[in-house]
């Protein structure tokens, strides 16, 4: 195995570069305490603080602040709180920057790369694990500021360059020679990605235990393996999809890997390059790490890794800048670089957190990279795989199992919150972006046309048969917390949203339906809707997903069983689109305690379910026929779970 007294990277003396140096703090670190997701609305966001005193009157945020809080973690499945930092700048070269101030100074080597292409950043990633060295970005014919000033504070022995002159031009590199200490300014070029690649393993010795292959056509899975190759410091070659490069066979050839991996699945690296390069190892061995997409391939990565990881990376799978700069802190840290999605966690993502157990989740890359939204959904996750334990020859009945333990929402956790004097005010109509509704106790309906609407600590009651809170197409960011919607026993539905947005702590009741969901980017979390009114003709559904992509239910204690009636209503969750036309994609719905319905998910059941999933859900028996009905391109994990006894539900 190459290791770091082996390195032929590293001539000078590694006395003050090895992997116990003490990290930097930086001012541009968004450090966060463990907190439940109740308190994550504010995490590393600007709070826009107004009050609407005088209806129908609606004041626009007046006082910007920033909040930081910490709480106590409460989440009822979580097996431990994660802190959440956030490394980010203004676009990637910043980034990278920032992320260079984790290096002390000075330092052997930094890496070079162009910002604009994402192999030369690949190579240079995994080899940055063996040598401890940042990796930094430029544009082709500029040097950026935030390079230049990292390059001053690191003053680096050698800067490596990975890249052509199409990709780093020749000013650049000697701008950078003002930077370079003894060792120079050293460039990796080659005639192509391939043989840039096999030149970097060229530079390790023989008899590694592995060699990683990755496709050179699509940075997701090669980006995944850079961080795992820099942590073992084995080396890492691109390949062509079907066919291994000569290069790359000299390489192999030369260095006689016991094994041979290759990072991705046959649509990027085919079985043949796979039996080839198997020929190169020792043990005549190959095996392939994938999974169905890019973030299921992240988590297969990520098992390579062991558990109870004291720090996992977190980057965008659908932008390469951030995601392979940050490899290169996560193979300093031996730890793996975990992606999502910009706007919402795919399974992958899940599943490789759940494996590592991190204590703390770096986010690299800014708002628009990680949302806000993706660090909410990961934050109370619980941190160690659920484990399914093997049957016995004869099965029995478990004796006493354990219940899940945790509190739901109910109306002491939601709605207004007590001793809060609201003012009256008529229905109400926003139409100015930003605007925020603050303490209000509404008699009528409040329509939303308009971006980044907050409507918070509010008591919304009106017997309208339509909806009492309607958040119209178009619209953006609207963020309903700590509210109360009560209709008044009558025939509407709680909160429509046409447009994206955010339902928090609501306590919805006596209305006909709590939320309907026909927009992508919605989420309902930490909220308590119950007590349905039964009327002729309606559907009654605590939540109805009709449409809409990145659709979130998390945390939530959804009733649509009446007590006092008897009457388990319709469902906790419909699924459906009304004419079976509609999709619905990256459905997410974990920790709720959901019960009663005929169904309690109606899950769809005419094609409109692309893809769901649903786990750490607690189920209550106050159904007519069963959990589920119809459930349709779902994954349905073993830790959703009987509310009174723990154990796993079968759909």
């Amino acid at each position: 195995m190459v290791g770091k007294s082996r390195s032929p990277f590293l001539q000078n003396d590694t006395s003050q570069v090895g992997p116990d140096r003490t990290m930097d703090a930086s001012p541009h670190i968004c450090r966060r305490s463990p907190m439940p997701r109740s308190a994550l609305s504010v995490l590393g966001a600007v709070v826009l603080t107004a009050t609407v005193s005088v209806a129908p009157v609606i004041a626009a945020p007046q006082t910007i602040t920033t909040t930081d809080t910490t709480a106590e973690d409460t989440t009822a499945h979580a097996t431990s709180a994660i802190a959440v930092e956030r490394i980010a700048g203004e676009n990637r070269y910043a980034t990278a920057a920032e992320i260079a101030k984790q290096w002390t100074t000075p330092v052997d080597r930094v890496y070079v790369v162009s910002g604009d292409t994402y192999h030369d950043a690949v190579i240079a990633a995994a080899s940055a694990g063996v040598d401890d060295a940042p990796v930094l970005l430029t544009q082709h014919k500029n040097l950026p500021g935030v390079t230049a000033q990292q390059l001053e504070r690191l003053d680096p022995e050698t800067i490596t360059i990975i890249g052509g002159t199409s990709a780093v031009s020749v000013q650049v590199e000697r701008k950078l020679v003002d930077f370079a200490g003894s060792g120079g300014v050293e460039r990796v070029s080659g005639k192509n990605r391939y043989d840039r690649s096999a030149q970097m393993a060229a530079r390790y010795s023989p008899g590694p235990e592995r060699v990683y292959l990755a496709s050179g056509e699509d940075y997701a899975d090669a980006l995944s393996a850079a961080a795992l190759a820099g942590a073992q410091h084995e080396p890492l070659m691109l390949t062509r999809p079907g066919e291994l490069p000569d290069e790359a066979a000299a390489q192999l050839e030369r260095l006689q890997p016991t094994e041979v991996v290759v990072v991705g699945g046959t649509g990027a690296v085919s079985d043949g390059v796979l039996a080839t390069a198997a020929s190169y190892a020792t043990t005549g061995e190959a095996r392939r790490v994938s999974g169905q997409d890019r973030y299921q391939t992240s988590a297969a990565v990520a098992r390579e890794f062991p558990s109870g990881a004291e720090t996992t990376y977190l980057a965008s799978g659908q932008n390469h800048a951030d995601a392979l700069v940050v490899s290169a802190l996560a193979a300093r840290n031996q730890t793996a670089v975990a992606l999502t999605p910009s706007k919402s966690v795919a399974e992958g993502t899940l599943d490789a957190l759940q494996h590592l157990a991190p204590g703390t989740i770096v986010v690299a890359g800014g708002h628009a990279a990680v949302s806000d939204k993706v660090i909410e959904q990961i934050t109370d996750l619980p941190t160690e795989p659920p484990v399914d334990p093997e049957p016995p020859v004869d099965p029995e009945p478990p004796v006493n199992p354990e219940p899940p333990s945790g509190d739901f929402p109910d109306e002491n956790s939601t709605g207004v919150p007590d001793g809060m004097d609201l003012t009256p005010s008529g229905g109400i109509t926003v139409t100015q972006d930003g605007t925020v509704i603050d303490g209000l106790h509404v008699s009528g309906r409040i329509t939303v046309d308009a971006d980044n609407v907050t409507i918070r600590n509010t008591l919304i009651q009106t017997d309208t048969n339509l909806y009492p809170i309607r958040v119209l197409g178009g619209t953006t960011g609207t963020v309903i917390e700590d509210v109360e919607v009560d209709n008044l026993g009558g025939t509407g539905i709680g909160i429509f949203f046409s447009g994206s947005g955010t339902v928090r702590r609501a306590n919805i009741h006596s209305a006909e339906d709590g939320v309907r969901i026909q927009a992508d980017d919605v989420t309902i979390e930490d909220s308590y809707i119950h007590d349905l009114q039964r009327q002729p003709g309606g559907h009654h559904d605590t939540i109805q997903i009709r449409e809409g992509d990145d659709v979130t239910i998390s945390g939530n204690n959804l009733q649509p069983y009446v007590e006092s009636t008897n009457d388990p209503m319709n469902s906790a969750l419909q699924i459906g689109s009304l004419l079976g036309d509609d999709t619905i994609t990256n459905l997410v719905v974990t920790g709720n305690l959901m019960n009663g319905g005929n169904y309690t998910i109606n899950g769809g059941g005419r094609g409109e379910v692309d893809s769901a999933l649903y786990a750490y859900n607690e189920f209550g028996r106050d159904f007519r026929y069963s959990v589920v009905g119809n459930l349709q391109n779902s994954d349905w994990k073993s830790t959703n779970v009987w509310h009174d006894t723990g154990e796993p539900v079968q759909p």
